[in-house]
């Protein structure tokens, strides 16, 4: 059965949550070459969240994995190297942008993008946004498992079952 996760009881997250992702979605964006119906932007789910995929970057093949499981953002690189710092209350979008960027240079990848939302109520610049800065365990984990169920029904899985 699906956990109830209302809007309202999430809302301050949830807008957090999405400029962290659309954060991802613009390195991914300018890591991945351009496909037809915009195929090389989208987040996938994966066991503990979302995920870019591989994306490649000179010559270090990465991904970046929002790990709603242990609430932590994780970079890989394919060389084994990683780098990941958590996500919790008080971490506003501004102080994401920076540490993304941070641990990204830390493992040699040097990726700029436009730092501005796209398609959101919301306009402030990423690196000026401290307004954004909710993160509710709770409904994060809640809305994990809604990913998970969706993931399970798109791809023909049972997720009637858990």
């Amino acid at each position: 059965m699906l956990p109830e996760l209302h809007l309202s009881d999430w809302q301050a997250t949830k807008d957090t949550l999405h400029l962290y992702c659309q954060i991802v979605g613009k390195i991914r964006m300018t890591a991945t070459p351009p496909r037809n119906h915009w195929w090389h932007v989208p987040l996938y789910v994966d066991v503990h969240g979302l995920t870019t995929h591989r994306m490649h970057h000179r010559d270090t093949t990465f991904e970046i994995t929002f790990d709603l499981v242990n609430h932590a953002l994780v970079v890989a690189t394919a060389d084994g190297r990683a780098g990941s710092f958590a996500l919790q209350d008080g971490l506003s979008v501004a102080e994401f942008d920076r540490r993304i960027h941070a641990t990204l240079a830390e493992l040699g990848i040097d990726i700029e993008t436009k730092e501005e939302p796209f398609g959101v109520p919301m306009t402030t610049p990423f690196p000026e946004d401290s307004k954004h800065a909710s993160w509710d365990r709770d409904a994060v984990e809640r809305f994990g498992r809604i990913l998970d169920w969706t993931d399970r029904a798109r791809s023909g899985g049972r997720p009637g079952r858990g």
